[in-house]
């Protein structure tokens, strides 16, 4: 592993914290990846909550309009 590697003569407690400071970073980066993901779907969610919500409108506009002109026939 690369950074057990830069430097020779490394006492044992020394290589476990430079391993442990390696997974630390590796594991708080994909965390932070993971983060922005579940931002990003909750964005997406959000949109197409919006726009769901929009077209439920759009079509009960459309059946209301529906519902006048037949009432208005009778």
């Amino acid at each position: 592993m690369e950074f057990l590697s830069k430097k020779k003569g490394l006492s044992l407690d020394e290589k476990r914290q430079r391993m442990l400071d390696f997974f630390y970073e590796k594991l708080r980066n994909n965390i932070e990846k993971v983060m922005e993901d579940i931002q990003n779907t909750r964005n997406q969610i959000s949109k197409t909550t919006k726009a769901l919500d929009e077209a439920l409108m759009k079509r009960k506009d459309t059946v209301n309009m529906h519902i006048d002109e037949c009432l208005n026939t009778i």
